[in-house]
């Protein structure tokens, strides 16, 4: 405990009748203070503690507020090949941390298929719109894929922010770079802190083939479209690992998963 101050005690004396005034004025606006000063005399004198300071010290420490939890500021960036069990991954931890994740919803100028929902699956919005938006600088990342333009704009990741909970950010490896552009070009909208991004990889491509072929529901047109794919973000992942901030090889899920909460923990999301 620090050093009685008998000089700003000497001050305090000769400000006396000033910060009594100031005293009253604070306790009638502050009941809350009102209320831990009483209960600290109170305290103190069913105590009657022989270091009044040591007392007051415990006291406080005892009743102050606890730790508090720093509102989350940074994204979270998962991603990988398709297949490489990204979705498995994330079911599993948000299953034990359920209020400290949520999922922004991206835009995209395609039309609803059947069973998806507004503002749930995606924002479905009017290219011309979202167009403009984007010109606007209203979005961190953006892609036109057959002719739709997809997207994740700031106030989607935003929303899940100002919620209390971490923004998970559903982007390919070409999202990641056009994100890592958007924060480094200081975009004033931006108000929010730059992504952290794991990427999932496979032990190797033939695992991977393996582990598609073994869902049963790509046609062998679809199947090496993925695996085309999943190479060109190996090789982006090889070319550019300053993308990522950590890489994850899947090759024993209950590993990756302790390995990847153990992250999370370390990045203070959980």
């Amino acid at each position: 405990m620090a050093a009685f101050d008998f000089q700003v005690h000497t001050e305090m004396l000769e400000r006396k009748a000033e910060l009594e005034e100031q005293y009253k004025q604070v306790l009638e606006n502050h009941q809350e203070l009102k209320n831990l000063i009483g209960d600290f005399v109170a305290a103190a004198l069913v105590e009657k503690p022989e270091d009044v300071f040591v007392f007051a010290k415990d006291f406080f420490t005892m009743n102050g507020p606890g730790p508090t939890e720093t509102p989350p500021t940074r994204p979270l960036i998962v991603c990988g090949p398709s297949g490489v069990g990204k979705s498995v991954i994330l079911k599993k931890v948000f299953a034990e941390f359920p209020d400290r994740f949520g999922f922004s919803v991206s835009h995209t100028t395609r039309k609803p298929r059947e069973g998806e929902k507004d503002g749930v699956d995606y924002h479905f919005a009017e290219k011309e719109e979202m167009q403009k938006d984007i010109d606007l600088g209203l979005f961190l990342e953006h892609a036109e894929v057959h002719g739709n333009l997809y997207g994740t704009s700031v106030m989607a990741v935003k929303s899940v922010l100002d919620s209390g909970r971490n923004c998970v950010l559903d982007v390919d490896v070409q999202g990641v770079e056009s994100l890592r552009k958007a924060f480094s070009g200081g975009n004033d909208k931006v108000q929010f802190g730059s992504p952290f991004c794991v990427f999932i990889t496979p032990p190797s491509i033939d695992t991977l083939e393996e582990r598609l072929r073994g869902r049963g529901s790509e046609t062998e047109e679809t199947l090496q479209k993925r695996l085309n794919t999943a190479k060109k973000e190996l090789q982006i992942l090889e070319q550019k690992p300053h993308l990522f901030d950590r890489v994850l090889v899947n090759d024993d899920l209950d590993k990756v998963i302790e390995k990847f909460t153990a992250i999370l923990r370390e990045m203070a999301y959980v």
